[in-house]
């Protein structure tokens, strides 16, 4: 299999801090997200040799994922030694990045339309803000992605397993409010 794509957002986009962004800025990284997500995480999957079918368990499909992106970010293309703690690389935190899509794809497809994204506009001291967000939940806002490279640091720190996507995915779908 080719390398891991790079996770690349508009030029434009990428000289600027997003928390400088205007609103137009933040809702065209919105938009350029979203319209990247199913070819992300359908390269993700393919990587990672986890098959997504109809009937398989939600559960099951981040298990797999999970476990083998853990094994994946241990590797030299995903991370490396920075002084005496590893780091990602760019590999490494576009594969992060597609582990947070995936679990905001399956939160979607679960959630019967209680939960849709939007631009986290407030406060403007929350680390998310002017980030995708996926809203609706009983509680906070999920920033899918900034979630998922703090747990892969987690990872790669020892203090987490390739089980901490799961149990997001799980910890989350209990967020969402009920019918």
């Amino acid at each position: 299999m080719k390398e891991y794509p790079l996770f690349v957002p508009p030029l434009e986009l990428c000289q600027k801090n997003a928390r400088d962004w205007t609103l137009q800025e933040a809702r065209q990284y919105r938009d350029w997200l979203l319209a990247s997500i199913d070819e992300r995480v359908s390269f993700l999957l393919k990587f990672l040799n986890v098959p997504e079918t109809k009937n398989q368990d939600v559960e099951e499909i981040m298990s797999a994922a999970g476990k083998k992106a853990a094994q994946y970010l241990q590797q030299k293309e995903f991370s490396e030694c920075d002084t005496e703690k590893k780091k990602l690389t760019d590999r490494g935190y576009a594969l992060a990045a597609d582990m947070g899509l995936l679990l905001a794809k399956l939160l979607l497809k679960e959630s019967r339309h209680k939960i849709r994204w939007s631009v986290l506009r407030r406060p403007k001291s929350e680390i998310s803000y002017n980030l995708p967000v996926l809203e609706g939940f009983k509680l906070n806002p999920l920033e899918p992605i900034g979630g998922s490279i703090a747990e892969a640091y987690g990872i790669l720190r020892e203090r987490k397993d390739g089980n901490i996507w799961r149990d997001s995915y799980t910890y989350w779908l209990d967020q969402i409010p009920p019918d």
